[in-house]
């Protein structure tokens, strides 16, 4: 009778340690501790850009050892907007005011002061645009993560 008390005492404690561990993997999985997890990656960049609003970007590339780049931008409002201005990584790039009808892609290309890096090289920039609306001017749009991908 004395051995079965301590029996269940053991397995209890077992079970418990268990359901510890299963919940360590999954916080650390989630990204909530520090350095358990990494960045996103370049798909998780992809997603989070093509869901942006108003400005969403469905594609983009940056030509390796050249400040040229391209983006393929969609306007995802019910309204017209016109794109101002381009910011990576801070630097303003040099565009011309782009108007986009609502839900219009249109490719735009830039002209940046940084060099994007060798061909295969990664990059993460921040990126934000500022565009004007029927009624408002200086509207601004940042992201929330970077822009990651590799120099082409």
């Amino acid at each position: 009778m004395i051995g079965r008390k301590a029996q269940g005492t053991t397995e209890y404690l077992i079970i418990l340690a268990v359901i510890i561990v299963i919940a360590l993997v999954v916080v650390g999985v989630m990204g909530w501790v520090p350095g358990l997890s990494g960045g996103i990656t370049e798909q998780q960049s992809r997603a989070y850009w093509q869901s942006t609003a108003p400005f969403s970007i469905v594609e983009y590339k940056f030509d390796a050892g050249a400040t040229t780049a391209q983006l393929e931008i969609q306007n995802i409002s019910a309204n017209k907007l016109i794109l101002t201005d381009v910011k990576i990584d801070g630097v303003t790039d040099n565009i011309t005011d782009v108007a986009f009808n609502a839900g219009e892609r249109k490719l735009v290309s830039l002209t940046a002061t940084q060099t994007c890096g060798t061909a295969g090289a990664g990059f993460d920039y921040n990126v934000s645009f500022t565009y004007n609306s029927k009624n408002v001017t200086g509207l601004v749009q940042m992201g929330d993560k970077g822009l990651i991908g590799k120099c082409v």
